[in-house]
């Protein structure tokens, strides 16, 4: 029998947390995904667990040991990014170039497709787009949480579409657009609540857009939303471009 624990001490840590929402801090942030993570990561464990027992079954048919595979393959991967995202989520920002073209290109390496969506991705990312100064992981992370929202909000078919341009001279701006179900008018301006969540059938917990958010915030960025029921939602994220004076990247292509 495997106990699972947990829960009762991350309810505590999330109504600690509550009591302060109304000036959220790292602190905040990290006691909630503290014990989201512990949580998840012990049912990640489980899940493994028994997917490798199953596995060495001598007798197991080999389509059924590959689907169990996968389930391994992936369990493993959700692991590994819960850890990743609680550890970006506590420390300050690194100052490094980045290519906002190449962070692009790894979330959506990271944000995986269903096998069950039909989804057309269109990709508009200009080549004069300036370096930034920021942290790689930290906005890898923000932009595999945008485009994962804008996935869940197409589950069967759609369009994702993503753009970088230059902005005003000054700032590095990242378009995620879907052709979803779009978001209430009266949800829009609250998508960014710590513990709100437009996923009512689903596993959100309300936290992915508040990180968002302050993740960018520490990069001097921000995020706006535009969105419709059966228009679909369109996020722009604005970074500022680094100074003139900031290492150089080299970009090989």
């Amino acid at each position: 029998m495997i106990l699972i624990q947990g829960g009762a001490a991350t309810v505590r840590r999330a109504q600690r947390a509550r009591k302060r929402v109304e000036t959220p801090d790292l602190a905040a942030i990290g006691e909630v995904a503290a014990g989201i993570a512990h949580d998840m990561n012990n049912r990640l464990a489980v899940i493994l667990g028994q997917t490798q027992l199953l596995r060495r079954n001598a007798t197991l048919d080999p389509a059924i040991d590959r689907k169990l595979e996968r389930i391994e393959e992936e369990t493993l991967r959700a692991s590994t990014m819960t850890r990743g995202l609680l550890e970006r989520s506590r420390r300050e920002p690194a100052q490094e170039p980045v290519a906002i073209n190449t962070l692009v290109a790894h979330a959506l390496d990271l944000a995986q497709v269903k096998p069950e969506q039909a989804i057309a991705l269109e990709l508009d990312l200009s080549e004069h787009t300036p370096i930034i100064l920021g942290d790689a992981e930290q906005l890898t992370q923000v932009l595999v949480h945008l485009i994962g929202n804008a996935l869940d909000a197409m589950p069967a078919a759609g369009r994702l579409t993503i753009t970088t341009e230059v902005v005003d001279d000054e700032a590095v701006q990242v378009s995620v657009s879907d052709t979803g179900t779009g978001i209430d008018p009266e949800q829009v301006n609250r998508i960014f609540e710590p513990f709100f969540t437009t996923k009512s059938d689903g596993p959100g917990t309300g936290l992915g857009l508040f990180l968002t958010l302050h993740l960018l915030k520490g990069h001097g960025g921000s995020v706006t939303v535009d969105s419709a029921p059966g228009r679909g939602t369109t996020m722009r994220v604005r970074l500022p471009r680094a100074p003139s004076a900031a290492p150089r990247l080299t970009l090989v292509k």
